[in-house]
């Protein structure tokens, strides 16, 4: 007697109906089929990938320097500002990095087709809205509670600058993570790596950015 069964049960089809073709890295061998990988790619070839990128981002990331020098004065005013600039560089740097894994890891098993990028986004947005009020709360917390009021000038208060700070850095991590959520999503458009190009692209991005936003806020928002 012949099995009437069908190949596929109803959730089975529809999960293969809808299931989208994984998102090929460079050098990936279950997508391409072929055997030069990660191990069977000589130094060159990695190192030929990478250079220009590392080197045009370099170049990108010498705006940080001029940027830091341009707000001198601000920095010379308030040296408070100067404790809390690493704060502002990590936090972002971590967010969008966190982003752009979760997004290169999705696009890598194919959970992510084409035409999604607005959804993306404004999921990530909101994502990162809640965690920038959680680090946002800390750091206020941070200057209010563990910084001495004799390092400021008489006209500020530890409140009014906590609250400056604390919005610079929710501003750094609402930006840092829809730029890591977005930079994977620019490299597939345009045909690149994701993973060997969204890490360095966001440590420049993150550190120019943060700078601008930081001391933008600061020195409009403090009167200096």
């Amino acid at each position: 007697m012949m099995n009437n069964k069908p190949l596929l049960q109803p959730a089975e089809a529809t999960v293969s109906a809808t299931q989208v073709e994984p998102y090929c890295l460079n050098g990936n061998d279950a997508c391409t089929g072929s055997s030069t990988g990660y191990l069977g790619t000589s130094v060159w070839g990695h190192f030929s990938s990478r250079v220009h990128w590392m080197i045009l981002l370099t170049l990108f990331g010498f705006l940080s320097g001029y940027i830091i020098s341009s707000y001198e004065d601000a920095l010379s005013s308030l040296l408070i500002l100067t404790i809390y600039m690493p704060m502002i560089a990590d936090s972002g740097g971590n967010a969008g990095s966190q982003a752009a894994t979760v997004i290169i890891r999705a696009m890598a098993v194919g959970e992510l087709g084409r035409g999604v990028a607005l959804r993306i986004l404004w999921k990530e947005f909101r994502i990162a809205a809640l965690m920038a009020l959680v680090i946002a709360g800390l750091a206020f917390l941070k200057v209010a509670l563990l910084t001495s009021a004799a390092d400021l000038p008489s006209e500020l208060t530890l409140v009014r600058v906590g609250t400056v700070i604390s919005l610079a850095l929710a501003v750094q991590v609402i930006f840092s993570t829809l730029t890591g959520a977005l930079v994977p999503l620019a490299a597939r458009r345009l045909s690149l790596d994701p993973a060997v190009l969204a890490s360095p692209m966001l440590t420049s991005l993150v550190d120019i950015s943060g700078m601008l936003i930081y001391f933008g806020l600061a020195t409009r928002l403090l009167g200096l």
